[in-house]
């Protein structure tokens, strides 16, 4: 039998058609997290998106600017338009 098609080293009679992943801390943690409830899973990920004051301030600033730069487009087709070029610049779909 081919190495590919060989059953995993776990005595699973699945083939095997790819070698085994390396083992990692980050996949480790990913598998150990692959079945935890929701709420065990949540105070850690709002703990990881917190943003540092200066991150707040540039996120802010960056929102200012992109929506003051639409608005001041020039556009014949009135509100209708900023919302068609938010659409473009983020090449995102209305459907």
């Amino acid at each position: 039998m081919s190495p590919a098609l060989a059953p995993h080293s776990s005595g699973s009679d699945v083939p095997a058609f790819t070698a085994p992943l390396a083992s990692t801390p980050l996949r480790e943690a990913i598998r150990a997290a692959a079945r935890r409830p929701e709420p065990e899973l949540l105070s850690g990920l709002l703990h990881a998106a917190q943003r540092t004051p200066a991150q707040l301030e540039a996120t802010q600033a960056l929102a200012l600017r992109l929506a003051r730069a639409l608005r001041e487009r020039k556009s014949a087709l009135g509100r209708s338009g900023l919302v068609q070029a938010l659409l473009q610049e983020f090449a995102l779909s209305s459907q």
